[in-house]
């Protein structure tokens, strides 16, 4: 959305009359909420996007943090309040599996390529219902 110079002046304006005047907090609150709401132009489609939830900009990069601080030294996640119910009482697995333990785990089809490929190219789903196993057979049928 661009800039609303004239919008800046009225609240610049308002500023300076609520200065000079003696107003309670509760009006200086509704003489700016006033002027934003009465102040601000958009344009039909701006206004229909907005009311819509439509996102203004859209990005084809995403950014993927790989975490290469020591393995002891490495943050890591929990897994799911149901993942932790459903582990035997003396399992110690209770962190979830990360970008690095996939890449140490990929499929024999997928040794040559470097853990920054590997994050770029490849994202994880956990499929319900799938067995791992089956997953890597798909991605070996797939190089084949």
């Amino acid at each position: 959305m661009k800039a609303n110079a004239d919008l800046s002046k009225t609240l610049q304006a308002a500023t300076k009359g609520v200065q000079n005047g003696n107003f309670s907090t509760r009006d200086k609150l509704k003489k700016f909420a006033n002027i934003l709401i009465n102040g601000c132009e958009i344009s039909a489609q701006e206004a229909a996007a907005f009311l819509l939830g439509t996102p203004n900009t859209t990005c084809s990069r995403v950014d993927v943090f790989i975490n290469t601080a020591l393995p002891n030294e490495r943050i890591r996640m929990l897994k799911s309040k149901e993942e932790l119910d459903e582990l035997e009482d003396n399992s110690n697995e209770v962190v979830a599996q990360g970008l690095i333990e996939h890449y140490t785990k990929r499929p024999e089809v997928l040794s040559n390529i470097c853990l920054a490929e590997f994050a770029s190219m490849y994202e994880f789903q956990r499929n319900k219902g799938s067995s791992a196993a089956k997953e890597v057979h798909d991605l070996e049928e797939d190089g084949k």
